[in-house]
């Protein structure tokens, strides 16, 4: 969730069922807000919270939902306030950037392997290994270094404005305005997995016989 000193709040608050992303709200002059997050069929998730002197947030969310599920209907959030470190983005030459905010190395070429089904697309990361020429890579890592991001992780970018053009801007190379793959299941449905595009930041349940865009990750530097 982005608070930003001109007074717009926006971001994600993901939710297995509806997925989805909120639209932006306005902070009024006591710091209270409301937001919507987008649920398609499933119905629509509204925030109201508020955010205090610090920029801590904190409030409750009430799942209007139209579908059959054991998931509550009602609940709190709270988040804290945190720096992004500056600079964020570092590129280590070695085909691989550094995100200093999530403490994430992500392939720099974010089209190495091409449109992947889902469960080729989690083969393909984990067994990512160094040197590989054809995606640039040469940090050393070894099997079982690289994985799909999950969905809190490709977010923090989202939340963050990169996407499409943004990306590229701090280095990524190959960026689609097309659906990647994570590596979060939808836990209603066993044969899809969550996608999100970074031409807009839009997140859909697809069936893991799709193909989509393949994007590896690894914790820490």
């Amino acid at each position: 969730m982005n608070v930003k000193s001109s007074g717009v709040i926006s971001g994600h608050t993901y939710n297995y069922a509806t997925g989805g992303t909120f639209t932006s709200g306005t902070i009024n002059s006591s710091g209270a807000f409301t937001a919507v997050q987008e649920g398609g069929s499933n119905g629509d998730i509204t925030l109201s919270g508020t955010v205090d002197a610090n920029g801590n947030v904190s409030g409750t969310w009430v799942w209007n939902k139209t579908v059959v599920s054991s998931s509550p209907t009602t609940g709190t959030f709270s988040g804290t306030k945190e720096v992004i470190p500056s600079p964020r983005f570092t590129d280590t030459g070695k085909g691989t950037i550094y995100d200093a905010f999530s403490n994430l190395t992500w392939l720099k070429n974010t089209d190495c392997f091409g449109l992947q089904s889902g469960v080729n697309a989690g083969t393909k990361a984990s067994t990512l290994v160094s040197p590989n020429v054809s995606c640039g890579l040469s940090d050393g890592s070894v099997a079982g270094s690289w994985r799909l991001p999950t969905v809190g992780e490709i977010q923090i970018f989202v939340d963050d404005g990169y996407i499409s053009n943004a990306l590229t801007n701090v280095g990524f190379s190959n960026v689609r305005s097309d659906y990647y793959w994570t590596g979060t299941a939808n836990p209603f449905n066993s044969n899809e997995a969550w996608g999100i595009n970074m031409s807009n930041g839009s997140l859909i349940s697809i069936d893991t016989g799709n193909s989509q865009y393949v994007w590896p990750v690894r914790t820490g530097q």
